[in-house]
């Protein structure tokens, strides 16, 4: 294809070189283990520790035996939040690489609330601030402001946007000086807050790209600064960045279109690599290509190692052959129950629940939407989910809907509430917990593909915002 020659010649100009003879990324094996004491018959009996390291994402539950021990291991890149599930509860920890931490959970106090019964320990500079840390973040996650106007133009959004910034800024101030809080907690729980309210606007002006890159690309962000990935909401908002560059392009659209997979690698990676060479850059770049390697293995031969300014990063991605390709393990969950056409819930046997979902519906394409009650962007992707579904109305397709970690007596409210049409499954706090580590699901909401052999696809579908790229993926494993 000529116009290919033309964008690798284009692409080798701008490469940018790079020395790399010492690479600052280096994974570190990173322990997280502890003991939950006084457990009762009302207590949870699984753990789920949450390692958020967007290479090493980790979803790694423990059921907690008589003992109440429990005890994971994961490498990680970046000092970066992660979080503890027990009992429905978010425990917050803020962990370097190479950390390893203890945790004395008493029950007899956490049941209490405001995360009494915590002691950390262990070998980790962050030992202070993550005893400090959880009433904190607790008080200011209650303040949350997720009311957003997306009709309005760029200027009066971002003015909107640093108007609730502000405001949750006094209320940290004020919190922290009743409470005598350490600076160094106030300042990382401002830049997280940051880039959670971020989360919430993504899916502003999808109708002109260029608009939403300039909301994402405001100062207000910091994109070019690789301290931000402390955060673990930070590399969402980059990929949301890199999808805005080479969305807002013509060319690269056209590539889209004519579904040229090579054109739209090599424009996609010319638009990328015009930002400011960083880590920052490094992990938009490798977000990108990284989805198109899994489809084609071959398009590697047309990104240079040298587009990198960290060799990590090239690394990665020669590593990954096919990350979407692997075998999931399956569990057998009990806590599972499914709606049917009466509105009644009825209780599933212990089973493998995917196992069971292949069966039930057999040679359907199933899209596979996990999401929660009280999960804002989940209750936002089910409007554009009906226009999806009117697509597919007699054909084999069926949305299935999977609700986690959430109180059951809100379940079939909600449903009722949002005119969510599909099929309806909800799971109890432990069967959560498996499942999400099980599939090593990154959190609320997430989007799975699973073709007619009953065969998962992917873990990682997109959401139904994007309808172009859900038809395109239900479409391929239609056929």
């Amino acid at each position: 294809m000529k116009n290919i020659s033309l964008l690798l010649i284009l692409l080798a100009i701008i490469v940018i070189s790079c020395n790399n003879e010492n690479k600052s990324i280096k994974p570190q094996r990173t322990i997280i283990s502890g003991q939950v004491r006084n457990l009762d018959s009302t207590d949870n009996k699984v753990i789920t520790v949450i390692y958020t390291d967007p290479f090493f994402k980790a979803r790694m539950a423990n059921r907690l035996e008589e003992s109440g021990v429990f005890h994971t291991a994961s490498n990680m890149c970046f000092t970066q939040n992660m979080t503890i599930n027990l009992n429905n509860k978010f425990i917050n920890i803020l962990v370097n690489p190479s950390d390893s931490l203890f945790l004395d959970i008493d029950m007899n106090l956490f049941r209490k609330g405001n995360f009494e019964g915590i002691t950390i320990s262990g070998n980790s500079p962050n030992i202070d601030f993550n005893n400090k840390f959880n009433p904190f973040y607790n008080y200011i996650s209650g303040y949350f402001n997720s009311d957003f106007n997306n009709d309005l133009p760029v200027d009066e959004y971002l003015n909107q946007f640093r108007i609730i910034i502000d405001d949750s800024y006094k209320k940290i101030d004020q919190y922290a000086l009743e409470n005598n809080i350490d600076k160094e907690i106030v300042n990382w729980v401002k830049k997280d807050l940051i880039y959670g309210y971020s989360n919430y606007i993504l899916d502003y002006s999808n109708d002109n790209i260029e608009q939403k890159l300039q909301v994402l690309t405001n100062s207000i962000f910091d994109i070019d600064n690789h301290e931000n990935f402390s955060t673990m909401m930070f590399p969402y908002h980059l990929s949301a960045v890199a999808n805005s560059i080479v969305g807002a392009d013509s060319s690269f659209m056209s590539f889209v279109k004519g579904r040229d997979i090579k054109g739209l690698c090599v424009r996609g990676v010319e638009l990328l690599m015009k930002r400011p060479a960083s880590i920052c850059r490094d992990y938009m770049l490798y977000d990108f290509v990284k989805g198109l390697f899994e489809k084609d293995p071959q398009l590697k031969l047309l990104v240079s190692e040298e587009c990198f300014t960290d060799p990590f990063f090239s690394e990665q991605l020669g590593l990954s052959k096919n990350a979407e390709s692997k075998q999931y393990a399956d569990i057998s969950a009990e806590g599972i129950v499914y709606l049917d056409s009466r509105m009644q819930a009825n209780k599933i046997d212990e089973t493998n629940f995917m196992k069971y979902l292949a069966e039930k519906y057999k040679d359907k394409v199933l899209y596979i939407d996990v999401w929660a009650t009280w999960c804002g962007p989940c209750i936002a992707q089910m409007k554009p989910a009906k226009e999806i579904k009117r697509l597919y109305v007699d054909k084999d397709v069926v949305f299935v809907y999977l609700c986690l970690g959430s109180e059951v007596d809100k379940w079939i409210p909600t449903i009722d509430k949002n005119d969510i049409k599909g099929e309806h499954y909800f799971f109890d706090s432990d069967a959560s917990q498996l499942f999400l580590s099980t599939y090593q699901l990154p959190g609320y909401p997430s989007y799975l593909l699973m073709d007619k052999k009953g065969e998962i696809i992917s873990i990682h579908a997109p959401r139904p915002s994007n309808t172009n790229a859900v038809t395109e993926a239900i479409d391929r494993v239609l056929l």
